[in-house]
C-alpha cells in the first residue's frame, strides 16, 4: 500500500491513474535550485520498495538505513535523527525528505525501543496498545525534528517549513479473538494525517476540506513556492 500510494503522491500521475516517474517532486525541487536530501528507514531494494527508491535516488544526497527490502531489518526511526541534525545547519535552500517506518504492521515490532502506553491490557488488545504507543513514538520523533529546526533558526537564523503526512491509514479487524490493524478498504485507510508548521507560525488553523493524493505533487510545489506552466496551482491547506 505504501508503493501504490506514494508512486502517485510523489509524481504527477496521468489521467488514467498511472505514475509519471519523469515528473516527480524531487526533480522539480532540483530544477528550482533546492539542495535535496532523502533519509529513509524504509527499504532500498525490494518488490514494494524499488519504485520509491527510483524517486529517492534523484535526490542529490541519500541515506538509507536498510539496503534490502522494508522488512529486511527491524530498525528504529530514531536512527534517522543524527543524519538529519548533520545537514540542517547548512544555509543552502534545501528540501529534506524523512521517510519514517512509523506504525507499520506489525506495530509491536515498531516499539522495541519505546515503552508501551499501557502496562497491562487484555490480550486481545495487545496490538492496539502497541499501535497507539507507536503513534506516540512518531509524535516524539517529529517533536525532536521540530525542536532541532527551532534551535537552528535561533542560532543561525535559518527559517523553515515542516510538512508531515502519512501515505495510508490502517483499519481494525478481528483475527481469532484478537484485534489487529491492517490496511484495508475501510474509510480510515484513506483518511491520513497532514499538517504543516513554519518557523514564523503564530496561529493554529484547522482545514476541513478533502485533499487527494493525486494532486499532492502540485501541492508540494505550491508549498515550496514553485510555479510552472505544467503545474496547476493547488494548495494543501485552503
Amino acid at each position: 500500500n505504501t508503493i501504490s500510494s506514494l508512486r502517485l503522491m510523489l509524481t504527477q500521475p496521468k489521467l488514467n491513474g498511472q505514475p509519471q516517474y519523469d515528473k516527480n517532486f524531487i526533480d522539480l525541487a532540483n530544477l528550482a535550485g533546492f539542495e535535496t536530501y532523502w533519509l529513509s528507514n524504509q527499504g532500498f531494494i525490494g518488490k514494494y520498495d524499488t519504485p520509491i527508491t527510483a524517486i529517492a535516488k534523484k535526490s542529490k544526497h541519500t541515506f538509507f538505513i536498510k539496503k534490502g527490502a522494508y522488512d529486511s531489518l527491524n530498525t528504529s526511526d530514531y536512527l534517522l535523527i543524527p543524519e538529519f541534525k548533520k545537514i540542517i545547519s547548512n544555509k543552502k535552500k534545501k528540501l529534506i525528505v524523512i521517510h519514517l517506518y512509523g506504525s507499520h504492521p506489525n506495530a509491536c515490532d515498531r516499539i522495541e525501543d519505546y515503552p508501551k502506553i499501557l502496562d497491562k491490557v487484555e490480550h486481545k488488545y495487545d496490538e492496539i496498545n502497541c499501535y497507539i504507543s507507536s503513534i506516540k513514538k512518531t509524535d516524539e520523533i517529529l517533536q525532536i525534528i521540530y525542536t532541532s529546526l527551532v534551535n537552528v533558526k535561533n542560532k543561525e537564523n535559518i527559517s523553515f517549513s515542516m510538512l508531515y503526512f502519512s501515505d495510508h491509514g490502517l483499519s481494525s479487524k478481528n483475527d481469532n479473538g484478537k484485534v489487529v490493524l491492517r490496511v484495508g478498504d475501510k474509510k480510515q485507510s484513506y483518511q491520513t494525517p497532514l499538517f504543516m508548521v513554519n518557523s514564523d507560525s503564530i496561529n493554529r488553523k484547522e482545514c476541513k476540506s478533502f485533499k487527494s493524493g493525486l494532486n499532492f505533487t502540485n501541492g508540494i510545489a505550491n508549498w515550496l513556492g514553485i510555479s510552472n506552466k505544467q503545474l496547476p496551482k493547488y494548495s494543501l491547506f485552503n
